[in-house]
């Protein structure tokens, strides 16, 4: 109750914890859950990544009526303007952002 905290494996397949550094609620009503990084700066950035999009299957199943989405988010620029890049498929890098979305008006 007082930390809120998502399961993943690690890379030795062991079970962790990762805290989430953002909860927003979007106008649309859908509840996301985002943590940050940069492109290489974890190397567990995959396996939590994959662990938060499991997560939210779970929940959707679980509490239907509720829109619950989740990915590490990546900062990224696009013609000069700083912006944020997310994806809601499983992923094994952080380097390829190869159909990865761009926060926008009408994404989520």
């Amino acid at each position: 109750k007082e930390h809120f905290a998502i399961p993943y494996k690690d890379a030795t397949d062991t079970n962790s914890l990762f805290y989430v550094d953002f909860i927003v609620k979007f106008k649309s009503g859908v509840l996301a859950l985002f943590d940050t990084k940069t492109k290489k700066s974890d190397s567990e950035a995959p396996n939590k990544h994959n662990g938060l999009i499991a997560y939210c299957e779970r929940e959707n199943i679980n509490v239907p009526e509720r829109k619950l989405i989740g990915s590490i988010i990546l900062p990224d620029e696009i013609a000069g303007i700083k912006t944020w890049r997310f994806t809601q498929e499983s992923i094994l890098n952080t380097s390829d952002l190869t159909g990865w979305d761009y926060f926008s008006a009408g994404i989520i």
